[in-house]
């Protein structure tokens, strides 16, 4: 018995499925013209799964990067970029590649170029398999692309349309392309574009990206460095943003500052204590053990500047700070104690690599390898262009250098200290310029294949009212595979 009604259950799923395919197969013929360009066209169906699978590959993105689902976050969509919102760049984005398609494909039947590389087409077979196994067989895929109004043969030639691109870039701009780029044109974008450097790195991580600490620093170096750069202080503040930072408004900020000074001056007359207006802080802390560069300038300023037992009235970016400066003790010492020890071991690694720097300006060091017990990391003939370095200012840096100048930088990334390099700028050779060839070529085939391709596009008609209909916000998104 339970085994007819396992076999009615599955026979019913397929019949269900049938009857889906049948539908939609049945939706799917009647799908309008979207693009035509030369007797060719590119329907609406083709046009809603480009955009599901943009809309796919920005979702993904965004959750890998964030953690959070934007699917149908309005906040996410509607945010400007470049005067427009998100959702339709996204939209005008899939629009464009669309369009790219149809020029590739009218290109491709013209010229008679066909996908014949066994490599490719095994890949392509693969990644077909890899899409239909994922979503639980063909039935299933098909009842998922007809949400779009496609067949899985019409899927298997959009991630076509990718191959077809590389052969109508290499028809144009290959070895034996009419519009191939000169030898001449990619050496000299090489030489404007491109820079090397050799670079010593003086990191405060090791290897294994722990803190290297300095193990031959004594308690008493410890102790005498904390009472040198440690204060410690309480505070009352009466707050002038909200818990987000906003300023609060200009009647809340006056109040907030006649609160603070009718208290500093009861306590300056003695007419209350520190400890009977520490009922009026809006802080989540009262009391700080600190050192330089921890808190804003202002309060940091007076803090060190107050001797033990004075109380001060500062204003700050986050409100009025009624301040009372107290003696550190033993407790406190124990308590700072791994971040004072990380802070000489970082001093004392900016020492060393100072040292090796005026030695290098002076002439009475080299750029060389490192020694095994060498206290630097050497990277000779380091060859980059933009984008490639971490952070603007690093690369912007090195670009202004002159050939055979050496300057020293501080490395920080996100906020984190990591080490200083030492970097000299070098000339240029033909051996780079061979070993990078390639890559330039590339870059320069793809930014001349775009903008020839883009010429195209104005005598592409485009059904506006058609394309008017579709909104990302609302659209089922699909995973991207290519």
């Amino acid at each position: 018995m339970d085994y007819l009604m396992r076999k009615m259950s599955k026979m019913l799923c397929l019949i269900i499925s049938a009857v889906l395919l049948l539908t939609f197969s049945a939706c799917a013929k009647a799908q309008p013209v979207l693009l035509s360009y030369e007797g060719m066209t590119f329907s609406s169906a083709q046009y809603a799964f480009a955009l599901a699978e943009r809309k796919g590959q920005i979702v993904d993105s965004y959750y890998d990067y964030t953690g959070k689902d934007v699917s149908s976050d309005l906040t996410f969509w509607q945010t400007m970029s470049d005067g427009k919102p998100y959702s339709e760049v996204a939209e005008n984005g899939a629009l464009e590649f669309c369009k790219l398609i149809i020029i590739t494909d009218y290109f491709c039947n013209l010229y008679k170029l066909e996908i014949i590389d066994e490599t490719v087409i095994k890949d392509l077979d693969k990644l077909m398999e890899d899409i239909i196994n994922d979503f639980g067989g063909e039935d299933l895929l098909s009842i998922e692309l007809a949400k779009y109004g496609i067949t899985i043969k019409e899927l298997r030639h959009y991630y076509e349309s990718y191959e077809r691109i590389k052969l109508l870039k290499d028809y144009w701009y290959g070895e034996k392309g009419d519009m191939k780029i000169p030898e001449s044109k990619v050496k000299a974008s090489f030489l404007e574009n491109y820079y090397k450097v050799d670079v010593m790195f003086y990191s405060f991580f090791d290897s294994s990206n722990q803190f290297k600490m300095d193990k031959e620093i004594t308690e008493e170096e410890a102790r005498e460095y904390f009472d040198e750069k440690y204060v410690k202080v309480q505070h009352i503040l009466y707050s002038t943003v909200d818990r987000s930072g906003n300023a609060l408004s200009d009647e809340e900020v006056a109040l907030a500052k006649q609160k603070a000074t009718e208290a500093y001056n009861a306590i300056i007359a003695g007419e209350a204590s520190f400890e009977d207006k520490k009922a009026d802080n809006e802080d989540s802390g009262t009391e700080y053990v600190f050192t330089y560069g921890a808190m804003v300038d202002e309060f940091e300023e007076a803090s060190f500047e107050m001797a033990v037992g004075d109380i001060r009235l500062v204003e700050t970016e986050f409100g009025f700070h009624i301040i009372n400066k107290l003696e550190i003790d033993d407790k406190d010492f124990e308590g700072k104690l791994a971040e004072v020890n990380k802070a000489i071991s970082k001093d004392r690694m900016t020492a060393v690599a100072e040292a090796m720097y005026q030695k290098l300006l002076s002439g009475k060091a080299e750029f060389v390898k490192s020694e095994d017990d060498a206290e630097y990391y050497f990277f000779p003939d380091a060859v980059f262009t933009d984008g490639e370095m971490n952070g603007d200012e690093l690369e912007d840096l090195i670009t202004e250098m002159e050939i055979g100048e050496i300057v020293l930088h501080k490395i920080v990334y996100q906020g984190v200290e990591s080490g200083y390099y030492i970097i000299r700028r070098t000339e240029l050779t033909d051996v780079d310029v061979n070993n990078n060839y390639k890559e330039v070529e590339d870059k320069l085939i793809n930014e001349a294949f775009y903008i020839y391709i883009e010429t195209f596009f104005d005598s592409i008609v485009v059904n506006q009212e058609e394309f008017d209909k579709f909104d990302i916000i609302t659209t089922v998104s699909f995973p991207y595979y290519y």
